[in-house]
Parts: C-alpha cells; sequence; structure tokens
C-alpha cells in the first residue's frame, strides 16, 4: 500500500491545512496517511511553540513510527535530497515541498510514496475530499460545561463571530511577517455584515480582551469571548464554526472556523491583506466569502 506523510508544522489552522491536503493525495492514490509531528518538536528561537493538536480529532491519518521517522529525517536531509533529485542516490519516498504560497496543482501529480511539505493554504486542495474532512475535523470530546452556556447564547441569536488575534503577530518576530488587523477593519466588517443581518449579536474570541474591549465599539450587542483557561482551544474553533456568520482574522484559525461553518447562507468576511512578505493569497480566500 502506498504512503502519504504530511509533515506537521504550526498552529492547529496550520496541521488542520497540512493534514487536509495529505489526506486529498492519500485518498487519490487509496494510499495510508502518516503525520510526521518532528517538525513540532524543534524547538527554534522567535518561533512559537506548537503542540500536536489532531489528537483531538476524529482524523484517519496516523502518527509516523519510529522507524518511519528516521526514514523521514533521512529523506529530507539536505545533502540527501540534493542526490536523490539528480539521480545520484535512491529512496522509496518522493520528498515534494510546497514551491509558493498559491495552489499548487503538482501536488497532485504525485504518483510514488511521498513525504510533503508545505503549508497547502488552499480548499482547492482538499475539495474533493471536503465532506469527509468536516467530519474527520469534529472534536472527539463533548462542549465543557461553560462552553455549553456560550453555545447556548449563540444559537439563541443572530451570531456573528469576530476573531482577534493579536499575541504572536504583535510580538518582533510576528510583526515582521505578519499583518495586524486594526479597528477599521473590525469596523467596516461589522458594518458589512449587519447591513445583511438582522440584529446580529458579536461573539468576540480573542487572545487580546483588554484590547477589544478599548478598541471595539459597535451598535450591536458584543460578547467578549475569552477562555481564559476555562476550556480547550479547539473549543473556541468549533463555537466559531457555530456562530451564523464569521468575521475572521487574517489567522489559518479563524479561516477554518469559517469553513467548518456549515451554515448555506452564512456571511464571512476575511481582511484583505495576510503577510507583510509579498505571498500571493489569491487561492486562500474561498470564492464566496467577502473580502475587506
Amino acid at each position: 500500500m502506498k504512503k502519504i506523510i504530511t509533515r506537521l508544522f504550526g498552529g492547529l489552522g496550520n496541521q488542520f491545512f497540512q493534514y487536509a491536503a495529505g489526506r486529498a493525495l492519500a485518498a487519490r492514490h487509496g494510499a495510508e496517511l502518516i503525520l510526521d509531528n518532528s517538525l513540532l518538536k524543534r524547538r527554534r528561537w522567535g518561533v512559537t511553540y506548537r503542540e500536536y493538536a489532531l489528537d483531538a480529532y476524529h482524523v484517519r491519518g496516523r502518527k509516523a513510527s519510529a522507524l518511519e521517522n528516521k526514514i523521514i529525517q533521512r529523506r529530507v536531509f539536505r545533502p540527501f535530497d540534493f542526490l536523490c533529485n539528480r539521480g545520484l542516490m535512491r529512496s522509496s519516498y518522493v520528498y515534494y515541498r510546497e514551491p509558493h504560497y498559491e495552489y499548487d496543482p503538482g501536488l497532485f501529480q504525485i504518483v510514488d510514496n511521498a513525504i510533503i511539505e508545505g503549508y497547502w493554504q488552499s480548499e482547492r486542495y482538499f475539495r474533493d475530499v471536503a465532506d469527509e474532512i468536516r467530519d474527520e475535523f469534529q472534536p472527539v470530546a463533548p462542549l465543557l460545561p461553560l462552553a455549553q452556556e456560550c453555545l447556548a447564547q449563540i444559537q439563541q441569536q443572530n451570531s456573528v463571530s469576530v476573531h482577534v488575534r493579536r499575541g504572536d503577530y504583535i510580538s518582533k518576530t510576528g510583526a515582521a511577517v505578519y499583518e495586524t488587523c486594526d479597528a477599521q477593519y473590525y469596523q467596516r466588517a461589522i458594518d458589512f455584515v449587519a447591513k445583511r443581518v438582522s440584529k446580529p449579536v458579536l461573539f468576540v474570541f480573542s487572545d487580546a480582551p483588554d484590547w477589544v474591549k478599548e478598541n471595539l465599539k459597535s451598535d450591536y450587542p458584543m460578547v467578549v469571548v475569552s477562555r481564559l483557561h476555562s476550556w480547550p482551544v479547539y473549543d473556541d474553533l468549533r463555537l466559531m464554526s457555530l456562530c451564523r456568520h464569521n468575521i475572521i482574522a487574517n489567522s489559518s484559525f479563524s479561516w477554518w472556523g469559517a469553513w467548518l461553518n456549515a451554515n448555506p447562507d452564512k456571511i464571512v468576511v476575511a481582511p484583505s491583506r495576510w503577510f507583510k512578505n509579498g505571498y500571493n493569497t489569491c487561492d486562500l480566500i474561498p470564492l464566496e466569502w467577502n473580502i475587506i
């Protein structure tokens, strides 16, 4: 049986994209999907440490074994990769790295055992298995009581999730890479939704609740949802996805909150600028979403 190994790095949203791309490639070839979490174990200066996050979900891929980890580390080792690419050494795996940020059809030209590495941040990679991805990205554990109380409010209102991410984005390292959505973006996004939604209630998910209270002013009811260790991070994502509409940040985390929203009439607003380094995000935002 063929094997597709997808390398995981970054937070939950990034791991979702990496899993989904690997899942789609494995499904196309009837291959086994294997998850390599070795990059998550590295400690690098300036990079936010992340845990393996997919244990909380019904994913079908399995973690790489100790033997497979040795194979992976040898295959991705730069001198070995160089020799393999020039036909001077052989390997039972193709090592395929994302060549750019836009959708890359080259991923699906792979026909052999493969190790894939990249962000793969476009739903175009996994449209063929979208229903399966939605099923697998449902948390295993039930909502905790406090989160259930929040959900009850969400379900009783014309709820709009608003994701405000600052944290690592305003650090020296993050600020060099990411744009930070300002209060003006959120005000424009809220106005956009409010013109199309009757009596919206804003549920603001943020790692900076004090900034939200000081900077986001709205004529509409607003509930600042701050976990403060009351429930796991994946329940923030679950609650976002259960709102009727979504205003996202330039964050893969809230991207998935909006994408997993099953409301057929949902309105999703996303920022136009995500990165400061010129990445082309033309394939990142689904066509039916609204860009501000």
